[in-house]
């Protein structure tokens, strides 16, 4: 067959993952109950002076404790750096009084995985600038996850965020919709001018994570926070159950 060629066939499967079934669900559900654990773990640990080494491994035997599996990914941003600068490493560097650590905290079970997030200050120092930007994450968070509807599209979600952090006077920046399941599943995309799925119609069963993640334009102070949730035939319903409050350790 001199002629032939090999056509990529990735978007067929990739769309057919984008709405999951109840058992599906079920499972994001207990992947997102692992997260849960490990975030109230490091409220527990989480101290000046204290390597994220040792975070680390405390938040990553909680999470294998509850789904007999590695964590698909632990990944902290401490002193105000990205949530993904540690890259799932286990690093000596020690949380600095009045930085804001970040974390990206995927717990897998089945294969499956889910991505929670909230960033908290280290010590008591820069209070009122960490509660600002993420009393903004938070509220955005809330808002958006009350706009989420079937017939709403992916370009709308963001839209909506970038709307919500101008008003709040933040930017409103990196990965807003971050899919959940088996690999990298779609859409995983955040605001900007090359974002791709910005026409997908958001369906009864999509089930991903909405990560709003501002930086305060007059302090510069960032701070994010996700949270899974499913979409109904109603709306959204959040799979994560903390309350979305600022913290501050130590």
């Amino acid at each position: 067959m001199p002629g032939a060629n090999f056509v990529s066939a990735n978007h067929v499967l990739e769309l057919s993952r984008l709405i999951k079934g109840p058992e599906e669900i079920r499972v994001i559900e207990r992947v997102t109950e692992a997260n849960e654990a490990a975030i109230r773990r490091m409220m527990e640990v989480a101290r000046p002076k204290v390597e994220e080494a040792t975070l680390w491994v405390e938040m990553a035997a909680v999470l294998i404790r509850h789904t007999g599996d590695y964590p698909a990914r632990l990944s902290f941003g401490s002193n105000g750096r990205p949530a993904n600068a540690g890259n799932s490493m286990a690093l000596p560097i020690r949380l600095e009084a009045g930085g804001v650590l970040s974390q990206e905290i995927d717990a897998r079970l089945r294969g499956y995985r889910a991505q929670s997030n909230h960033s908290i200050l280290i010590g008591k120092k820069n209070a009122g600038q960490y509660r600002e930007a993420m009393s903004a994450a938070i509220e955005i968070f809330h808002a958006l996850a009350g706009w989420v509807k079937p017939g709403e599209t992916i370009g709308g979600l963001l839209s909506q965020f970038v709307n919500l952090a101008e008003a709040r006077g933040a930017r409103g920046s990196s990965i807003l919709v971050h899919t959940n399941g088996l690999g990298s599943d779609r859409p995983r995309v955040g605001p900007g001018p090359f974002a791709k799925d910005g026409d997908m119609v958001i369906e009864p069963g999509f089930t991903f994570t909405i990560k709003t993640h501002v930086e305060i334009k007059s302090t510069g102070v960032r701070a994010l926070v996700g949270d899974p949730i499913t979409v109904t035939a109603t709306g959204a319903r959040r799979l994560g159950f903390r309350e979305l409050v600022p913290f501050v350790a130590g």
